[in-house]
């Protein structure tokens, strides 16, 4: 098996991260769904948990993007490394969920 190099290592931990985050935000966006005029309250407190615990690992992945940014920056640059282009999707994919959930959360406290 072939070594792995630092992208490809910090590649695996974004698309870890921002994966779970995914999973968070979709269990949220599940839950909003389900969600009625009765419940939407205490739906809307749980959902913002889940999305500050989502919000936190999507933080992690921000760290792991700057700190390779900015090693590049000096010249540190790590070999290219295509699980680093799908981690980037993964993250990009992550943050438009994050922003379209609260968009609806909007949409669902002003029709109820």
């Amino acid at each position: 098996m072939a070594k792995t190099n630092k992208a490809q290592e910090i590649g695996f931990q974004i698309v870890s991260l921002a994966g779970d985050a995914r999973s968070l935000y979709l269990e949220c966006l599940d839950t909003l769904r389900k969600s009625t005029k009765a419940n939407l309250k205490s739906s809307i407190s749980s959902i913002e948990k889940k999305m500050k615990e989502a919000e936190d690992l999507l933080n992690e992945c921000h760290v792991k993007q700057t700190d390779m940014l900015q090693a590049e920056a000096q010249g540190k640059a790590q070999p290219f490394a295509y699980l680093m282009v799908h981690a980037q999707d993964h993250l990009m994919t992550t943050i438009l969920l994050k922003e379209m959930l609260a968009s609806f959360i909007d949409l669902y406290k002003k029709a109820f």
